[in-house]
């Protein structure tokens, strides 16, 4: 096949080859905002309970340690 030649066939598949690598791509990006989005509030409904019951001084373990973390959003029904 001369550099002149077109083959229908073979620029379709390039073409939803594209097609499929940018949905993926795309479909990443929204689960990532997403589970930033649901990550950000998840935080931020605990440093909120733990205000309300007076616990101030537990909120900068809770954003230091992710262990400590993960044991308050067990307590506090968060995980």
């Amino acid at each position: 096949m001369s550099i002149f030649e077109y083959n229908k066939e073979e620029e379709e598949l390039k073409l939803r080859k594209a097609e499929y690598e940018a949905g993926i791509t795309e479909g990443e990006a929204r689960g990532e905002e997403r589970g930033i989005a649901i990550g950000e509030t998840r935080l931020s409904t605990l440093i909120t309970q733990l205000l309300n019951d007076g616990k101030e001084a537990e909120i900068q373990q809770v954003l230091t340690n992710p262990v400590f973390r993960e044991e308050m959003y067990k307590k506090y029904g968060k995980s």
